[in-house]
């Protein structure tokens, strides 16, 4: 009688030359014994994929509830109150120079009143005016 003999692979875990189940996932051979640590590695990828599903998904949750913890939402508020303070800078500066402006005019104004008021005032005491000096006072008034 003839006898077959077959070739029995070695397992990828404990090369082992054994009975051996493939694992059509890794494509890996087993012997029975490796078989069990070879699905509790799987189980264990699986706990690992699931608590990550399950943070990634709280993630998503805290920006719904709270979307100005997002980090694009946050650089956007402070480009803004960054944005403010300078516009507000530049605003009180353009009102500085105003009030500066205004003051000089303001001081020119009383200035040149204050001629206009002693040459009004030597005309009358001298009884010196006709028509064309009461037009040309009151254009240098309304200038």
């Amino acid at each position: 009688m003839a006898s077959t003999t077959c070739k029995k692979r070695p397992c990828s875990k404990c090369d082992k030359a054994a009975d051996i189940l493939t694992c059509h996932g890794c494509g890996k051979d087993f012997c029975y014994r490796r078989v069990a640590e070879h699905r509790q590695e799987l189980n264990k990828q699986m706990d690992e994929l699931t608590t990550y599903h399950d943070q990634f998904q709280q993630t998503i949750a805290k920006q719904d509830s709270q979307p100005d913890c997002h980090p694009l939402i946050q650089k956007i508020n402070t480009w803004e109150q960054e944005s403010i303070d300078k516009i507000r800078r530049e605003a009180d500066d353009a009102r500085k120079q105003l009030l500066t402006i205004l003051a000089t005019h303001r001081s020119k104004v009383t200035n040149d009143l204050t001629h206009l008021i002693q040459e009004l005032r030597k005309a009358r005491n001298e009884d010196d005016y006709v028509e064309t000096d009461l037009k040309e006072w009151m254009e240098r008034l309304n200038n």
